[in-house]
């Protein structure tokens, strides 16, 4: 979470959880896990025990790398490709959770999508399309607490000067907005307890437009204004429901892109596009049909 969150979000959030029934435990770790056939207890190294019948491990994103390697691929944490997704050996591409990139190395949906998009191009035979990284983007869902985080959320020390950041801090009512902005540029975000930006705010760093006029209005609400859930859920990100999706279909020539965009489906982890677009073809088949 450090690289997901600055120290105030993260106080925020953490009062958000605690509000929950959810207790933490810092700066402390595991040295002993207990018990006779199950986890019945741990002990910490701060020499604290705690009773447990459950123990979840969360480590993130590991690539399993072992085939590559015995391939003799390059690698690092991930499988090193280059700008085309090109592996050490020019017969072979990795895309998705495994690949490594200059920029990073990503386990998301979205940019396996975009890593995909760019590798079929390339196999296409487009000598212009090159990968250069995605957006780093963190969703979390859970019932009724919304936390967002985009792009450079921490700003380096070596180059704080740089930076600028506008923040938003309502810490009654849970509510924590942040962005950086570099060289008039939106590059990262914060959302916590509101993510109405969240769609406007992701466009404008994909983009890397100059914010000019917009500066001023950054934290006052000109996102995309939530409508009511109707119908099933579609869209955990953005809490986007069929029937939100099916009436942003206004004739036979409305795209996928164009009711994401409207609706913001879609526009979070990116999984559940293909939902949408079967969704925009069903209406526009009802439309045609008339």
């Amino acid at each position: 979470m450090n690289r997901q969150l600055d120290s105030e979000g993260s106080r925020i959030l953490e009062d958000v959880l605690t509000e929950r029934g959810i207790g933490f435990l810092l700066n402390d770790e595991i040295s002993v896990i207990g018990g006779s056939g199950c986890v019945q207890l741990v002990r910490l190294a701060s020499g604290k025990i705690l009773d447990c019948d459950a123990l979840v491990f969360a480590v993130g994103t590991s690539p399993e790398i072992q085939i590559a390697e015995q391939a003799g691929l390059q690698c690092a944490s991930g499988i090193l490709v280059d700008q085309n997704l090109q592996t050490s050996d020019p017969g072979i591409f990795a895309i998705g959770e495994v690949a490594e990139h200059a920029s990073g190395l990503y386990g998301t949906t979205l940019a396996s999508e975009e890593q995909g998009q760019v590798l079929a191009r390339h196999f296409s035979g487009d000598p212009f399309v090159r990968y250069g990284g995605s957006l780093s983007l963190n969703i979390l869902k859970i019932g009724g607490l919304s936390a967002v985080s985009m792009g450079l959320t921490v700003v380096p020390r070596v180059k704080a000067a740089e930076y600028e950041e506008v923040v938003f801090v309502d810490r009654v009512r849970r509510l924590y907005k942040k962005c950086v902005v570099h060289c008039d540029r939106l590059v990262g975000a914060i959302l916590i307890g509101d993510r109405e930006e969240f769609a406007s705010f992701k466009e404008l760093i994909e983009s890397g437009r100059e914010l000019g006029d917009e500066r001023l209005s950054l934290l006052r609400g000109g996102g995309i204004k939530r409508a009511p859930i109707l119908g099933k859920l579609v869209c955990s990100c953005n809490s986007v429901g069929e029937e939100n999706i099916c009436s942003a279909v206004k004739s036979a020539e409305t795209t996928p892109a164009e009711v994401m965009r409207a609706t913001a489906a879609g526009m979070g982890c990116g999984s559940c596009k293909p939902e949408v677009a079967r969704l925009v073809a069903e209406s526009i088949g009802r439309l045609s049909a008339v």
